[in-house]
């Protein structure tokens, strides 16, 4: 793959997590995929396989946040099998408080298939939106 067509399959990873697509999100990730949430996230795991993402990881999101999270994407890098992220979310949770926060991706390929997914956000403005 060249870097633009791993940019792109990033962001379309993204684009079927903020809509709850699982079969997207099947498709795009390798059969080893991690991820993990490089924050901690009170009864919630911070590293998950693939069968854990895929099976928790957009029920939980469908649940606490049923308009999706509204991501935009912003600068991306490309360098070998890795590819570095920056976007945004912008929504309302279930409990009507507002959700507005800050990433940085990082994505790793297997080939053309996304192998590691590690997210890093302002924890701060998660705790306040689901605390």
């Amino acid at each position: 793959m060249t870097s633009e067509e791993q940019k792109e399959r990033a962001r379309d990873f993204m684009r079927a997590l903020d809509t709850g697509d699982e079969q997207a999100m099947a498709d795009l990730t390798a059969p080893d995929f991690r991820f993990e949430l490089m924050t901690a996230a009170p009864g919630f795991p911070s590293v998950l396989d693939r069968e854990g993402f895929l099976t928790n990881f957009p029920q939980v999101l469908k649940t606490l946040l049923p308009n999706g999270m509204g991501f935009t994407f912003a600068t991306a890098f490309s360098e070998g099998p890795h590819v570095s992220m920056q976007g945004e979310s912008s929504t309302v949770t279930a409990a009507g408080r507002t959700y507005a926060n800050r990433y940085h991706w990082y994505f790793r390929f297997d080939g053309d298939k996304i192998a590691e997914f590690k997210e890093y956000m302002d924890s701060y403005q998660m705790l306040q939106a689901f605390a």
